[in-house]
């Protein structure tokens, strides 16, 4: 009885939702005509015009395990290359600051992973965008080829080592059974300049894979049972209506892909124009930024008419739950397109699936991408506006060196490409056969280091080329090199060994170069030695009570100079290790304010501090008892009326000195 109720509840809140939805998109808009009738049907469904009803109310999710701020998780995708949804996203979460770094390996020709840092939450948000078959902690059991070896390519300056304990990790996922690998595009012929209508333009399939909990089983959950069930809590979302047009005619474009993001809690949907250029997105209420990415030689932008340059600029977008907003609509300006071809230099046979990234100068952002076809074409999405580029192509199998406009290796020696007032073809690139370095790490007595990373630099300038990690028998891999000598770097983010670079060197001014050769692979092992660490644990005076979120700041004695850091965890420990044998200095500083600064040992500045030793290898333990702080609280009011004033900046300084 109970369960019908319920049932009947839910089914008349969902159709009181879809009245109230059409009330709204029925007022008068800007929108009219069939274009208004086809908004209409995208939210509530319309048989006549054969449009199912997108409007739903949803469960809430049950509670889960809080994650830690930050955060490496593995990406597992399929496909020859990084699928262009999921870069797309990467770079947003990138740009939100919930993604610090990520680092991509090419398993196959069908698959790979990418290693991203960053915030849990927001990378587990794009587990359902298209060819992504899971998301793990690294160093989990996957459903999916494992070869830990592989090369990542396009790595950024390695973050910092943190120095609390590894929290403790949540159960695995694994996928589905994977789907088959796309279907190669059909060849085609290159557009002339002045007709980008008749250019080829990559595919965009909104279709999506789900993730489980491991253990659980495949099937579909059994179906409810007329027992009296736990009541849950029903939500229905709003959604973004709009029209997206050609601003150089106003013409509807089909197949425009429209994403609504929002930070905090992380939302990342998106939906395609139909069409007549109508497109509709389901959101939770919120605030959005709404961005429009053509598939053809139109130019992507954010709402409302804000470059891709300007993301900051943009105009949010605000969604209240069981509420349309309409009206979000685009007129997108044609912009321009690189055409070209990619072959293998040798024989001149055309290559496929080489992934070309245009990147605007001078601070090198992404605007537009591409995949050679069957015959070594492409073409890149969405338009680009007037300006300076850098080429860039990427062989994600590793098989063939990466190299950038025209025929080098490094970045900072691309010639730009230079976009007036057409379209730029014969922007060609002649690949080479990549070279690779391979080599064993290993620790005291030559036994395997596992998850040790060897970051690969140029030699003749200190520019980061690509880099792997090694497996559980010590070894690493890094293919994908061009014919040019670099150096390398050994670095075990655990602290438990040294960092150095090849040949036992500290740095990379005094590292042997490793000169490669085209399609040679080139053997480098290292042997790292044990590191020194120190711990302990932070505590408030008079009570004993653990203090988490205190950074620890390790000195060099001698110079002063900040070596590490890290931050105590919820019992009050911290963790800082890769430390060489040496003569520190410590200083314990309360992230909240509550407790006051200080050094070892109950010292209260740097010049005071008590030197300690720490010997390679061995763990020194240095604890810390911190004094609570005084406080100054108080009310600001304008004088007369007596208001509250928000914004005041309240200063203190000392009497006796004036110090702030």
């Amino acid at each position: 009885m109970m369960y019908a109720q319920v049932s009947r509840i839910v089914r008349c809140t969902i159709l009181g939702l879809s009245l109230v939805v059409l009330f709204f998109l029925l007022m008068p808009t800007a929108v009219t005509g069939q274009a208004t009738e086809r908004v209409a049907a995208a939210v509530v469904g319309n048989s006549e015009l054969g449009i199912p009803p997108t409007a739903e109310a949803t469960l809430s999710p049950a509670l889960e395990r809080p994650a830690p701020a930050s955060t490496t998780l593995v990406i597992w995708y399929q496909g020859p290359a990084v699928p262009s949804a999921l870069m797309r996203a990467l770079d947003e979460l990138q740009r939100a600051g919930q993604v610090e770094a990520i680092d991509i390996e090419a398993l196959d020709e069908a698959s790979g992973r990418i290693f991203v840092l960053g915030q849990e939450e927001a990378i587990r948000t794009l587990a359902d965008l298209k060819d992504v078959v899971a998301i793990t902690w690294e160093g989990d059991v996957k459903d999916v080829p494992d070869d830990s070896a592989g090369d990542r390519a396009d790595e950024p300056a390695p973050p910092s080592v943190s120095a609390s304990p590894a929290p403790q990790r949540p159960p695995t996922y694994r996928a589905r059974a994977p789907r088959q690998a796309p279907t190669p595009a059909a060849p085609i012929s290159v557009p002339e300049p002045d007709s980008p209508e008749n250019a080829s333009f990559l595919p965009m399939d909104t279709s999506r894979s789900r993730l489980r909990m491991l253990g659980q089983p495949e099937s579909e959950p059994p179906p409810v049972t007329t027992s009296e069930p736990a009541p849950q809590a029903i939500t229905a979302n709003g959604f973004i209506t709009g029209i997206v047009t050609a601003d150089d005619g106003g013409a509807p474009l089909e197949n425009v892909s429209v994403c609504a993001y929002q930070n905090s809690p992380y939302v990342h949907e998106c939906n395609q124009t139909d069409a007549s250029g109508v497109y509709s997105i389901s959101v939770p209420g919120g605030s959005y930024q709404i961005q429009f990415e053509p598939e053809n030689h139109y130019i992507s932008e954010y709402y409302d008419d804000v470059p891709l340059h300007e993301y900051n600029s943009y105009d949010p977008v605000t969604v209240s739950d069981d509420t349309a907003t309409p009206n979000i609509n685009a007129s997108l300006a044609p912009g321009f397109q690189v055409i070209g071809r990619v072959t293998e230099e040798a024989s001149g046979d055309p290559l496929s699936g080489i992934a070309i990234y245009i990147e605007r100068l001078p601070n090198g952002d992404y605007w537009a991408g591409a995949y050679t076809d069957a015959n070594g074409v492409y073409t890149t999405t969405p338009g680009v506006p007037a300006g300076s580029y850098r080429v860039v192509f990427t062989d994600y199998s590793g098989i063939y060196a990466k190299e950038y406009y025209t025929d080098v290796y490094r970045i900072d020696l691309a010639t730009p490409v230079e976009i007036t007032s057409t379209h730029r073809t014969g922007i060609d690139a002649a690949l080479v056969p990549a070279a690779i370095i391979t080599g064993v790490v290993t620790g005291p007595g030559s036994a395997p280091l596992n998850d040790i990373r060897a970051y690969v630099y140029y030699s003749d300038t200190y520019s980061y080329a690509s880099g792997a990690t090694t497996d559980i028998t010590g070894t690493y891999r890094v293919v994908g090199l061009g014919p040019v000598a670099y150096k390398l770097r050994f670095q075990d983010n655990s602290g438990q060994y040294l960092t150095e670079w090849h040949q036992d060197k500290p740095d990379w001014d005094t590292a042997d170069p490793v000169a490669l050769t085209s399609g040679v692979t080139t053997t480098v092992d290292a042997e790292l030695t044990p590191a020194g660490v120190v711990t302990g644990t932070i505590t408030a005076e008079g009570s004993g009570a653990p203090l988490e979120n205190v950074n620890v700041t390790i000195y060099e004695a001698a110079t002063g100079d900040s070596v590490k850091s890290g931050t105590t965890n919820v019992s009050g420990t911290y963790h800082i290790g890769g430390l060489i044998s040496d003569s520190y200095k410590l200083r314990f500083y309360d992230n909240s304010g509550a407790y006051l600064a200080e050094y070892y040992d109950d010292k209260p500045d740097l010049g005071s501090a008590d030197p300690f030793s720490v010997t390679a290898g061995v763990t020194t333990t240095i604890n810390a008892e911190l004094t609570p702080a005084g406080i100054i609280t108080g009310t600001v009011t304008a004088e007369g009326s007596g208001l509250p004033l928000e914004n005041v900046n309240v200063t203190t300084y000392e009497a006796a000195t004036g110090d702030y």
